[in-house]
């Protein structure tokens, strides 16, 4: 018997990357691990060990047999590269009517993911959250305060739905978690926009320790304690061992590989420690070798130490690692910030500290050259930001001369 999904691991092709998305937003939305697992590129993938495995492609699963509690395989459907919505909603209803038969309080719980769904899909929150993580700081005022507002509509709807008030429905953390990750990201905008926070972060705060405290095994109560705490002063400490009993419960399991992440940036850029930092840098790549942000601040560190020869692998590792997704056209917008970056440092090895001039314009005419050309060219790009893709082209563009300083 299944009595809660506390993670999910996504099994996929590399042209199902719109998809994937799609599937990690929800799940992340409601304050479920996600991982996602390419089957058809070179780098080999860590595994993680998930409540429930999601096929989206037909491989054989004696390879994740004893990885899931439960599996489910998608049957692709129709239309699947020009009408994603409908296609996400599909596996979604299918998934939960699997999952309900293996659940103790399944005919119950019909409505209350019917619900969870609905939010999401009418919401547009997929777009609107990953648009917003990658580019807040490229939108303008308006832009934001729209984006704040989709938030807003969300939290409305999942309190409607959560008013609905079935007791049943109590046991299950979701619609809470989900709230409490709209109201954070409403309150990261307003303190970019350097405002009040909307809602009171340390109530947002106390309301996740709750959704730890009620179920042990509900680490991501403390993931998401330990987040909120990270933007109030009096709370870092207490927020720190949120995380910490998070990642001592869940281990070195790959989908908590953004967790040490987090972590790692929070000593690297708000405790200016970056020994700390490292060790959790390191520690992601101990378990996941693939998670290119931590190659990349290793590539950092051999540089700091005037090591360029494994700065120069390390980032060219990178490039070699995102090398099919930019040929297969399904490269997503981080990974080809990470590919021009790791290009221009390159360059900067080459020529500043190797000598070797023509071997950095080299690097430098491949990524200025085809950087523009590869997001307008990216199927990734053309279904996902389908009527925005100028738009965000160009906020692409911004980003990436900020990085002018590392040459």
């Amino acid at each position: 018997m299944l009595d809660m999904i506390y993670s999910v691991q996504i099994i996929r092709r590399t042209d199902q990357c719109v998809l994937s998305v799609y599937l990690e937003e929800f799940f992340k939305l409601y304050g479920i691990y996600v991982y996602d697992y390419v089957v058809d590129e070179d780098c080999r993938f860590s595994i993680s060990k998930v409540s429930v495995n999601i096929f989206l492609t037909d491989v054989s699963s004696e390879y994740f047999k004893r990885t899931a509690d439960y599996e489910y395989r998608a049957v692709e459907p129709e239309g699947m590269d020009t009408d994603i919505v409908s296609c996400v909603r599909k596996i979604l209803n299918e998934l939960f009517s699997v999952l309900e038969k293996h659940m103790e309080q399944g005919n119950i719980l019909h409505d209350y993911f019917r619900g969870m769904i609905d939010v999401f899909m009418e919401s547009s929150y997929a777009r609107i959250d990953y648009s917003r993580r990658y580019f807040q700081n490229q939108m303008g005022e308006k832009l934001l305060l729209d984006t704040a507002e989709a938030y807003y509509g969300c939290y409305q709807e999942l309190r409607k739905l959560e008013q609905k008030n079935i007791t049943e429905w109590n046991l299950f953390p979701y619609i809470l978690a989900a709230k409490l990750n709209c109201a954070g990201k409403i309150n990261n905008i307003c303190m970019l926009r350097k405002n009040t926070p909307f809602f009171d972060q340390r109530v947002l705060y106390g309301e996740a320790r709750k959704l730890a405290d009620a179920d042990a095994d509900y680490s991501m109560g403390n993931v998401m304690a330990g987040m909120l705490a990270s933007g109030v002063n009096e709370l870092w400490r207490e927020g720190i061992e949120c995380l910490n009993r998070a990642v001592n419960k869940e281990g070195y399991n790959s989908y908590m590989s953004y967790v040490y992440y987090f972590l790692g940036q929070y000593y690297e850029k708000q405790k200016n420690d970056p020994d700390k930092a490292w060790e959790n840098y390191e520690k992601i790549l101990q378990f996941s070798p693939e998670y290119y942000r931590a190659v990349f601040k290793k590539g950092c560190r051999y540089l700091r130490k005037n090591d360029y020869r494994n700065a120069y692998n390390s980032f060219d590792s990178i490039i070699k690692m995102l090398e099919p997704r930019k040929h297969k056209g399904w490269i997503r917008p981080l990974e080809l910030e990470y590919d021009y970056k790791c290009h221009l440092l390159n360059a900067r090895i080459k020529k500043t500290f190797l000598g070797d001039h023509y071997g950095a314009a080299q690097i430098m005419y491949a990524a200025e050259e085809f950087t523009d050309k590869v997001f307008m060219n990216s199927n990734f790009m053309k279904l996902f930001f389908d009527g925005y893709l100028e738009e965000y082209m160009e906020f692409h563009r911004i980003k990436l001369l900020g990085y002018g300083g590392l040459l």
